[in-house]
Formats: C-alpha cells, sequence, structure tokens
C-alpha cells in the first residue's frame, strides 16, 4: 500500500475567547493486490473507502462571555461555557465497479470493460445514476475486464456539528465537563 498526501493547517487564537481552526488534506491512497480472476497476477488500484482525494474540516470556538461579572451560584452556573462549530467535507471514498456474475469463471466478482469515460458532469449526478453505466461493457466470457480497481468515486460527505461544554471544579483536582453535542445539525443527507 502507498499513501501519498500533502497537509496544510492554519491555526488563530484571538482575544476575548475566540479562536480558528481550518485544515485541509490532498491525498492518494493505492494498493496492490492479487487480481481475482489469475492470482499470479497482482495490479494497482486506488484503495476502497480509503482513497479520499480531498478533506477539509474548519473549527470555530468562543468562549461565551456570560457570567463573568456574577459571583457565587450564579457565576459556577453561568461562567466558562465554550461553544464549538465543526465543518467538514470530503470527497468520496473509491469503489470499484463490477459485474453482476463472474464472466471469468471464478466464482468471485470480476470487472468489465471500460469503453467511455464514466464520470457525469456534476450536473446529470443523481443517486440513482452517478456515473455513466453506458461506460462499461461486459467483457468475452472467460476473459478479464480492463477496468481499473477503485477507478470511481463515491458522492462527497458534508457535516456541521455543534457542541457546548463547560468544566466544573470539584474538590481537589477533580472536574466535571458538562457537554452538548449535536452533530450533522442541519441533517445533510450522506450517502
Amino acid at each position: 500500500r502507498t499513501y501519498d498526501a500533502m497537509q496544510m493547517l492554519f491555526q488563530r487564537r484571538q482575544s476575548g475567547g475566540l479562536n480558528f481552526a481550518t485544515h485541509y488534506t490532498l491525498a492518494n491512497a493505492r494498493t496492490m493486490a492479487l487480481a481475482g480472476w489469475d492470482t499470479s497476477l497482482s495490479e494497482w488500484g486506488n484503495t476502497n473507502t480509503y482513497d479520499i482525494k480531498h478533506h477539509w474540516v474548519g473549527i470555530v470556538g468562543y468562549e461565551l462571555p456570560w457570567g463573568q461579572g456574577l459571583q457565587g451560584f450564579s457565576h459556577g452556573l453561568l461562567a466558562g461555557w465554550r461553544v464549538n462549530v465543526v465543518a467538514n467535507y470530503s470527497s468520496g471514498p473509491a469503489f470499484t465497479i463490477t459485474n453482476s456474475s463472474a464472466r471469468t469463471n471464478t466464482g468471485g466478482a470480476d470487472r468489465p470493460n471500460q469503453i467511455g469515460d464514466p464520470n457525469l458532469p456534476s450536473s446529470e449526478r443523481t443517486l440513482q445514476r452517478w456515473f455513466n453505466t453506458a461506460a462499461f461493457a461486459l467483457q468475452p466470457q472467460f476473459t478479464a475486464g480492463d477496468t481499473k480497481p477503485g477507478s470511481m468515486h463515491g458522492p462527497s460527505i458534508r457535516r456541521l456539528d455543534f457542541n457546548m461544554s463547560k468544566s466544573l471544579r470539584m474538590a481537589g483536582s477533580r472536574t466535571i465537563e458538562l457537554r452538548l453535542e449535536a452533530y450533522n445539525v442541519t441533517n445533510t443527507a450522506n450517502f
């Protein structure tokens, strides 16, 4: 297996309890595996589920100014709350196009011949038709198809998460953390 990546990170801590961080990764994960129809052959291809070309995360954190001037129980209840918002985007993972039946007669899934461009323009993509199925054709019986493993990538994944937390100091060095977390607050469907 090989994994090549470039990572960029930017962090900014500002006054008033506000901070910001973002990072981006451009990557390619490849693996060499034995061909399913002939174990004396091996071939390189994108690694299914691990080859995610683009991944971006943005984080904004803010310490709420509530209750700073209060004393006693009111200060303990209202002061020191933190809010974090995390935005996450990644391109879809790699997947392999396979035939519904084994044309090579080896008992396992095999791949068809690629006869055209399988990538559809983004305006034509739907969940029912993510790629151009006409770009693939069954290979002749008892022969291997030429479609590469992991040659296609699925839909992107987008998510916005939210969390609110507060640490309460107990006796000695013990603390209790109160935390409210909500994942995918925009309820974006990821397929």
